[in-house]
């Protein structure tokens, strides 16, 4: 049964371009984000809010903040240092004309 009903999907598809537009279009709606429920709890079901709510929802996540910067001080705060303040000068001091041309 599932190998011809397999097969009528193939022969309906190979027919009809109308068949592969009705699924797509079927999957694109089923998979559509309707509504979705704010910080305060509430429902939200214009698409306007929506794009509101993933904003705000990414902007928390990946977003500069200030408990984010101290805790990332602290994590850097247990490295011990392996440049010394002479070797950082010497890392970000220009390139020179010759040391361009050994590079190349």
């Amino acid at each position: 049964m599932e190998a011809t009903s397999k097969s009528l999907l193939v022969d309906s598809r190979d027919r009809n371009t109308n068949f592969f537009h009705s699924k797509a279009n079927e999957r694109r709606i089923s998979k559509e984000i309707k509504h979705l429920q704010n910080e305060r709890g509430e429902e939200v079901w214009d698409k306007e809010g929506i794009q509101g709510i993933i904003l705000n929802y990414f902007q928390s996540i990946f977003g500069s903040s200030c408990s984010t910067d101290n805790a990332m001080e602290e994590v850097i705060g247990c490295f011990d240092c392996r440049i010394t303040a002479a070797m950082n000068d010497e890392l970000l001091k220009p390139f020179t004309s010759e040391e361009i041309t050994q590079a190349q």
